[in-house]
Order: structure tokens, then sequence, then C-alpha cells
């Protein structure tokens, strides 16, 4: 039943995330529908300012968790750029033990702008972060150091928001004796405004 729900709001989602606004006119006796053509509809690739959740996945130090960042356009044409700050936490396991850990970072993304809603763009990001169990409290030192890269897909819905999928390589210092890096995914949804 859980499935069939779940695939029941994705197919909902989908028709959504291509609609257009239309609007009935009726010219000499004749009803048709017509696309909203309002050149001064902003579109989420025009936007500002985003802010986004969503769940992460590394395989090396085994993590799992949810991040959530805000971003500052800072160039938007053909060629896109934005600044994003970015929280994330979750669980992690090193050498068999398991750690919570929570990093802030600066991502820097450069994207390209399409005619369809989608944008495909790479980030460069690094970061610091505190981490814990049972035997060592977040706040005490050593910490967490992050630097990673990749590259990522957002996929535009009408209502100035959009899926997004990111896949990278990311290092992390982790001071527990070695360096740990392995595969980043993200996956989430981004409000622009």
């Amino acid at each position: 039943m859980r499935k069939f729900i779940f695939l029941l709001f994705f197919i909902i989602f989908c028709f959504n995330l291509f609609a257009k606004d239309a609007e009935i006119i009726e010219v000499a006796g004749v009803t048709r529908v017509a696309e909203n053509t309002n050149p001064n509809a902003m579109e989420p690739k025009d936007a500002r300012f985003v802010m986004g959740a969503g769940v992460t996945w590394t395989n090396n130090p085994k993590l799992l968790g949810g991040h959530l960042d805000f971003g500052i356009t800072l160039h938007r044409n053909i060629l896109y750029l934005r600044n994003n700050l970015m929280l994330r936490g979750g669980g992690m396991t090193v050498r068999g033990e398991d750690y919570t850990v929570l990093t802030i970072s600066n991502k820097l993304i450069l994207g390209r702008n399409t005619d369809i809603p989608l944008r495909i763009y790479t980030y460069l990001e690094s970061g610091v972060g505190i981490y814990g169990n049972q035997t060592k409290n977040f706040f005490e030192a050593p910490y967490v150091i992050t630097g990673g890269f990749g590259g990522g897909v957002e996929i535009f819905s009408k209502s100035l928001g959009g899926i997004y999928v990111e896949i990278g390589y990311i290092g992390q210092r982790v001071n527990l004796g070695y360096p740990v890096s392995g595969i980043i995914i993200q996956t989430g949804w981004r409000i622009f405004f």
C-alpha cells in the first residue's frame, strides 16, 4: 500500500513538473485554450536566492544523514554562478565505530542554463565540523575538515522549486589517524525566490 501511495504521488509530481499555465480564450464563439506567455513571470532559474533540504549518503566514511543549504546567485545568464552555505549532519561509521557528525560547508556552484527547465552544474566545496560519540564530546578537539567536488542537475518545476541530484567526491580529515574520502550522493528539493 505504501508503494502504491508513493507511486501515485510521484506520478502527480511528474505531471505538475512540466505543467504550464493556460488561459481560456473565446473568439467568435469558439473556445480554445492558450498557454500563458507572460514575459514578466519569474522562472526558478532566474531567482536570486535558493533554499534546499535533502538526503546525503557517502561511502567512506559511511554517512547517512541530511543537509540544509542556503544560496545566493552571484551571476545569472547563460553561465550561472551561485554560492551556497550548507549544513550537513548524520551518523558516520569510521573503523567500526559510530559517530554523529555536523559540518558547515561553503559550496561554489558553476552551471549552465538551458532552454528547458533544467540546469547542469559543477561544484567545489570546503568546510569544517564537529563529531562525537559516547567516548568523545562534540566540542573537544579533534574536529572535522572537509573538501570536495562534483556535479549535479536541477530539474525545475512550475512553482519556483525543483528537485536536484548531485554526485561527487568528498575528502574528510577526521583526525582519527588517517584521512577518509569517497563518493557523496545528495538529493533533495530546492526553493528559488
